[in-house]
C-alpha cells in the first residue's frame, strides 16, 4: 500500500507543475518586458522631451498598467488606453513643445484640449498605427496566456479522477516490479503498458483528441509569439511611435495652434469651462442667462475643419496669436 501511495505521489509531482510552471514563468516574464519597456519609454522624455518629463511619468505608467492588466486578461480594450495616453499627452506636447511661451495652463483648458484632440488630431497617423501594431502581438500573448491556464484546470480536473485498486496495483507494477530485482534501467512492455493505460483511464480518453488540438494550438501561437508577433519588439516600438507622433504634432505645430485658436475663438462669448468645452464636443449642455433663446450644441467637426483650411493659408511661422484664458 505504501507503495501504491507513493507512486500516486511521484506521479501527481512529475505531472503538476509542468503548465503551471509554465503560466508563472509567461507571467514573471510579460511583467519583466513590461517593466522595461515602461523605462525605456519614460526615458524618451527624460533625454528628449525634459521639458515635460515630470508630468509624462504618470501618463506612461497608467498606459502599462493598461497593458499588464490586458495581458492578465482583464476585461480592457488597447484601444481604450492609448486613447486616454494620447488625450493626456496633448495639453503637455502644446503647451511645452509648440508653445513653449505657455507657462501655466487652466485645468478648464488642459481638459478641453484633452477631449478634443481626437478631433484635431495633432499626432496624426501615429497615434493609431501604434494600437494596430501593438494589438496584435499583445492578442496573440494574450490567448497563450489563458490557454495555458484553461491547461492548468483541465490538469487539476484530471488529477482526481479516483482509479480502482486494480488500477492502483497494475500502476504500480508496470513502473515498479523491474526495481524490485535491481533492473531500474529495464523499461515496461509496451504491449501491458497500453493494456493498463486503456483499462485505467478509459473515462478520461475522449480527452485525447481535444488535448492533441490544445497542444497544436499551443505550439502555433508560440511560434507566432516568436515571430510577427514578438511582444519584445512591440512594446520596446512604443518608444518609437510616441516619439513620431510628438515630432509629427512639432513639425504642424504653427498649423495646429491655429486650428486650436479658431475653434476657441469662436466661443469666446463663453464662459470658458469644460460645460463650454462640452459644448464644442456636440453635446447638449442648458446654458442660464436672461436669454430665453434655446442655444443649439455645435458640433465641432466643421469648426476644425474650416480652421484647418485658413491654418493652411497662413505664414508658416504661426503669427497668429494662440488666446489661453
Amino acid at each position: 500500500r505504501t507503495k501504491e501511495d507513493s507512486h500516486v505521489l511521484i506521479e501527481k509531482n512529475d505531472r503538476k507543475p509542468l503548465l503551471p510552471t509554465g503560466f508563472a514563468t509567461l507571467h514573471a516574464a510579460f511583467e519583466s518586458l513590461l517593466r522595461f519597456a515602461e523605462n525605456h519609454t519614460t526615458s524618451l522624455f527624460d533625454t528628449v522631451y525634459r521639458s515635460m518629463s515630470k508630468e509624462a511619468v504618470e501618463p506612461v505608467k497608467e498606459l502599462f498598467t493598461d497593458i499588464s492588466l490586458y495581458l492578465l486578461g482583464a476585461q480592457t480594450k488597447v484601444e481604450r488606453a492609448f486613447f486616454r495616453f494620447f488625450d493626456s499627452l496633448f495639453p503637455l506636447v502644446y503647451s511645452r513643445l509648440i508653445n513653449p511661451g505657455i507657462t501655466d495652463l487652466s485645468e478648464e483648458y488642459t481638459e478641453c484640449l484633452r477631449l478634443t484632440r481626437q478631433d484635431v488630431n495633432p499626432f496624426g497617423r501615429y497615434s493609431k498605427e501604434v494600437v494596430t501594431e501593438l494589438a496584435k502581438s499583445l492578442r496573440a500573448n494574450r490567448v497563450f496566456s489563458q490557454a495555458l491556464g484553461m491547461g492548468t484546470e483541465v490538469l487539476n480536473a484530471t488529477e482526481h479522477v479516483t482509479l480502482t485498486k486494480e488500477c492502483t496495483r497494475a500502476l504500480v507494477k508496470m513502473q515498479y516490479c523491474p526495481h524490485c530485482q535491481g533492473l531500474t534501467l529495464i523499461r515496461p512492455c509496451e504491449g501491458y503498458c497500453l493494456n493498463v493505460m486503456r483499462g485505467c483511464f478509459a473515462s478520461v480518453s475522449e480527452l485525447d483528441v481535444p488535448w492533441r488540438e490544445y497542444i497544436y494550438t499551443l505550439e502555433y501561437l508560440s511560434n507566432e509569439m516568436a515571430g510577427a508577433h514578438d511582444l519584445e519588439l512591440a512594446l520596446l516600438g512604443i518608444r518609437y511611435s510616441i516619439n513620431e507622433a510628438i515630432l509629427h504634432a512639432q513639425l504642424n505645430g504653427p498649423q495646429l495652434s491655429a486650428t486650436v485658436s479658431i475653434v476657441y475663438l469662436d466661443f469666446l462669448q463663453i464662459p470658458f469651462n469644460v460645460s463650454s468645452c462640452l459644448l464644442l464636443l456636440g453635446q447638449p449642455q442648458l446654458l442660464t442667462g436672461p436669454s430665453s433663446l434655446p442655444y443649439m450644441p455645435v458640433n465641432i467637426r466643421p469648426l476644425v475643419e474650416r480652421s484647418l483650411k485658413i491654418a493652411s493659408v497662413m505664414p508658416s511661422d504661426g503669427a497668429m496669436p494662440v488666446k489661453i484664458l
